[in-house]
């Protein structure tokens, strides 16, 4: 450490005839960051001076943003706003002295003009690197607008004289819409145009489609490059077997017939010799290890040993469990270790005239596999604002963190458009709201004829569309769902 009278000694031979006038600027900026220190101090003051040269805080203020929308004429107009963007993180490399936002800022926003707060070890002082100027800095002041359309070198001047650190400093900003969802039309299909049901499944980087066509269960694939394939099975199922097919581990299971199948790859299938509590009249899906279906007295079953065995499962509310169009999926508990939520969507009995579906939750801890679960309807009770309505042919969906769902309307409420609304659950299933202009269906396929939809989501989040009646194949992605964050 040093004292002011000794850093001005051991400044002052580098201020020589030799010395270009870029060096004598970033020195006298130098002197005049320690003035500014010291301006408080007395003449016989002694101010303890440190050898630290290191950025330990980088935060940003308010930013303007620009985005374009359409006026109601639908002319393209420049949007600004300002916000906030001390709450996006920046990680400080201190082994390789870089500085950078991993969550980067919304597409659109103006890093050309930056206001910034950089902390510094013992009143380091920070200096940036001249755009222009090779070799010249200036005195940084978190007054000043910055621009960081490029990375920037930062030097950190330790307060003692002796010694600096460089730093590059690179503000991430994402190149497109987070929230935009684009649907992009494929290659028609006779083959989906032709089906009578269908249900699709990925497994494997691959889609397969099981489905009644020419009054018996087939099985297609297709690959994430759209090659189809025929694939060639080793069973004739029946043509209503394709409603009672599910995907575990990678393996694919089958009940047709009283009879449970299992098979690799859809094409060689092998018998499942099983036992359970109660006749299986259903099977109706799957998670990670377990997999389910109904009974013949409708209640809820699981197998925890691949279909080898089944029990009843537990449930609240048993005059609730649905009998038709039921559909599931799973995905992990993000607040809780070692869990995972289960989804069942359905409806009661066409007799039963009710206007909305019925939703089940069950929970698996994984530490605690062995002993089950508990099945819970979401009861709303008398409430029906944002209840999920009653459709035929549901999709279900877990999209990102949340749930979709979608169905085709009933003919006397459909008015011609049986395939318009896209509804969105961020609680697990409890509440179901639009997200208007994200989650839509493609707008030429708002007057589809199509008789149904199947749809599945790919390892790289996008969402495949089937359309049964018209052969329409859309494949569509939410942009941000596939950013990866390092």
């Amino acid at each position: 450490m040093l004292k002011i009278a000794e850093l001005c000694v051991n400044l002052h031979p580098k201020l020589n005839k030799s010395m270009s006038m870029k060096q004598t600027r970033t020195i006298c900026a130098l002197f005049a960051t320690i003035i500014i220190l010291t301006s408080c101090a007395s003449s016989s003051s002694e101010v303890t001076l440190y050898s630290d040269a290191s950025i330990t805080a980088f935060t940003l203020g308010k930013l303007n943003r620009y985005t374009e929308t359409l006026d109601s004429d639908g002319v393209p107009q420049t949007k600004k706003t300002t916000f906030s963007a001390g709450a996006y993180r920046f990680v400080i490399d201190q082994v390789n002295r870089k500085i950078y936002n991993n969550d980067s800022l919304p597409v659109g926003t103006d890093v050309a003009h930056v206001l910034c707060t950089i902390s510094t070890a013992n009143n380091g002082v920070a200096l940036f690197e001249d755009l222009k100027e090779e070799d010249t800095y200036y005195y940084y002041s978190s007054a000043d607008s910055i621009d960081f359309t490029s990375p920037r070198t930062v030097r950190v001047m330790s307060s003692d004289g002796k010694g600096y650190t460089e730093y590059t400093i690179q503000i991430n900003v994402h190149e497109e819409d987070g929230d935009k969802f684009e649907w992009n039309a494929l290659d028609g299909s006779i083959q989906v145009q032709a089906m009578r049901g269908l249900k699709t499944l990925y497994q494997k980087k691959t889609i397969f489609l099981f489905c009644d066509l020419d009054g018996k269960t087939q099985v297609y694939r297709v690959d994430d490059n759209r090659n189809w394939d025929k694939i060639a099975q080793s069973m004739n199922f029946s043509s209503d077997a394709w409603k009672n097919v599910a995907v575990m581990d990678n393996v694919f299971y089958l009940f047709d017939g009283g009879i449970l199948y299992k098979s690799d790859d859809g094409n060689e299938w092998t018998l499942v010799n099983f036992t359970a509590e109660q006749p299986v009249k259903q099977l109706i899906g799957a998670s990670t290890y377990e997999l389910y279906a109904l009974s013949g007295s409708n209640q809820i079953m699981a197998s925890r040993d691949g279909g080898e065995s089944w029990k009843v499962e537990k449930n609240d509310m048993p005059e609730k469990l649905p009998t038709e169009d039921i559909t599931m999926v799973s995905y992990p508990v993000y607040m809780a270790d070692n869990c995972e939520q289960v989804i069942m969507v359905g409806n009661l009995e066409s007799g039963a005239n009710e206007e909305y579906a019925v939703v089940w939750r069950k929970i698996v801890d994984f530490d605690n596999f062995d002993l089950g679960g508990t099945w819970t309807y979401m009861d709303r009770g008398s409430m029906t604002e944002f209840l999920l309505p009653r459709y035929d042919h549901y999709n279900l969906l877990a999209y990102e963190d949340y749930l979709l769902a979608f169905g085709k309307l009933p003919e006397s409420k459909s008015k011609g458009k049986p395939y318009t609304t896209i509804l969105q659950s961020r609680d697990n299933g409890i509440t179901w709201k639009e997200k208007k202009g994200v989650f839509v269906f493609p707008e030429n396929m708002a007057n589809t004829n199509a008789t149904t939809i199947s749809s599945v989501v790919d390892k790289n989040k996008n969402i495949w569309l089937f359309c049964i009646g018209t052969g329409e194949i859309w494949k569509g992605r939410l942009n941000r769902a596939a950013w990866t964050y390092k």
